[in-house]
């Protein structure tokens, strides 16, 4: 008994200090030892188990990501398998193009390594160097025979996994560059798409990537591809979160060709995109490239109700300095870009958009036919006094101003008239509905546009023509 405890003991001391030998190899070699590594191998002689083999296998991994090439020969010689061998393990190979140690890829290379071994994501060594601009890493693995277009669990080959990286555009080097450039030349669709129907050339604009754009312009990316959903690489890059180089890569997508009144899903156009996000600069470039200015989204809105509806004043100047900008337009809510402002506080914009300030863009039959017929205006006073009655020209009602005192010819609202009035009685002609709706915005602006409810009900009345329902207009 006495004697096999003392067996049992000796086994069990000897597994303790093997154990402590594989540990000290692996950090070792994480940490580049080279003196540390040759004194372990020595020590660990002669590395022929299973254990041995597997610790000679990980601590080439742990040492690929080093620029130490003594310490690769050191465990090469030993036998270290290049390949790995379990799912938690990363490929020796894999390392060394993820870390971008040429040397060490060179001599693993000569291994004759699995090229095509995955991580967990599913992407081989071409995919990380791709990823990391590592063209020389990128050249090595092609001329050796790496599959150029493999796919990852995304369905991303290795140059859509480098388009899709939100790290590359800070990241950008020559290397990247020419990374693209080979990948192309050995054979990558360079309009391949992933699952959600991404080519690299929409990912690159997805990321505000403005270098791997043009690069991938120059190497045949198909400027009118789209995505799932219908958008453009103009329609990404005008909503990309990273707007740093936007005007450069909208200019170079224009420079291809690419289509500034292309419609996504729900009628989206790039001007739309660039209206909402309040971008002046590319709202200019999109309208030169021929942009529908007028063109409408599923819920009838434009470019300009959502410049109007985020408050973005320069971009509803940019906008209404276009002749053909209608800003009549109602959306699906019934609602001209002047009410968008209303809805949403922004008051400098409401009387820049309304009708009453935008005469000049009436036809000329409709300013004719205001000019032509005779308005009624009574003003109710107080009690005891007489009322008045005025007759003005319904052009000068609706849209009269007197530029000398920077007001309305014909105020509408009794409190801004030149005395206090209980309410005011206006006659308009011809039974005209649109003259009538203009009256309304009228009020509503002199009021100083403190009861937009009440104005929306008035509004939705006339609509209906439920004319015996409408109020007079009081302050």
């Amino acid at each position: 008994m006495t004697n096999k405890s003392s067996q049992v003991s000796s086994a069990s001391t000897v597994s303790t200090q093997t154990s402590q030998i594989h540990r000290d190899l692996l950090a070792a070699s994480a940490r580049g030892n080279e003196e540390k590594v040759r004194s372990v191998l020595k020590e660990g002689s002669p590395w022929s188990s299973s254990k041995d083999q597997a610790a000679l296998r990980k601590a080439l991994q742990k040492a690929s990501a080093r620029d130490n090439i003594n310490i690769i020969d050191l465990l090469l010689r030993k036998g270290a398998e290049v390949d790995a061998q379990t799912e938690d393990e990363f490929p020796a190979l894999f390392r060394a193009a993820q870390t971008g140690q040429t040397a060490v890829l060179v001599e693993l290379l000569s291994q004759r390594p699995d090229l095509e071994a995955r991580d967990r994501g599913g992407q081989s060594p071409l995919f990380v160097a791709s990823v990391k601009g590592y063209a020389d890493i990128v050249e090595l693995l092609l001329a050796r025979g790496a599959a150029v277009d493999t796919q990852d669990k995304d369905a991303r080959t290795p140059l859509l996994a480098l388009a899709a990286e939100k790290s590359s555009a800070s990241t950008w080097n020559s290397g990247a560059s020419e990374v693209v450039r080979l990948l192309v030349s050995h054979g990558s669709n360079v309009n391949f798409k992933d699952k959600i129907g991404r080519t690299p050339l929409l990912w690159a604009a997805t990321n505000g990537h403005f270098n791997l754009v043009k690069t991938l312009l120059e190497t045949g990316a198909d400027v009118f591809a789209v995505n799932s959903r219908g958008r453009t690489a103009l329609h990404l890059a005008v909503d990309s979160t990273d707007a740093t180089h936007i005007e450069e890569i909208i200019q170079v997508l224009l420079q291809y060709q690419a289509d500034a009144c292309a419609i996504s899903d729900g009628g989206w156009t790039p001007l739309h995109n660039a209206a909402q996000k309040g971008l002046t600069c590319v709202v200019e470039r999109l309208l030169e490239a021929g942009a529908s200015i007028n063109a409408r989204l599923s819920n009838g809105m434009t470019a300009l109700h959502w410049a109007a509806f985020n408050g973005f004043e320069d971009v509803v100047n940019v906008l209404i300095s276009e002749e053909e900008a209608d800003l009549g337009i109602k959306d699906g809510f019934g609602r001209a870009p002047w009410l968008c402002a209303a809805e949403q506080g922004h008051y400098e914009l409401i009387e820049l958009l309304s009708p009453v300030r935008n005469s000049h863009r009436l036809p000329r039959v409709v300013q004719d036919a205001c000019k032509a017929f005779t308005a009624t205006v009574v003003e109710f006073k107080e009690f005891g006094e007489k009322q008045r009655k005025f007759k003005h020209s319904v052009y000068d009602v609706l849209y009269g101003w007197n530029q000398k005192n920077d007001r309305p010819k014909v105020p509408v609202w009794t409190s801004s008239a030149g005395a206090q009035n209980d309410f005011k009685w206006i006659h308009l002609p011809t039974n005209n509905i649109a003259w009538v709706e203009t009256l309304l915005i009228k009020w509503f602006i002199e009021s100083g546009c403190r009861d937009l409810e009440g104005y929306k009900a008035l509004t939705k009345c006339f609509e209906q023509e439920h004319k015996d329902a409408v109020p007079p207009l009081r302050d």
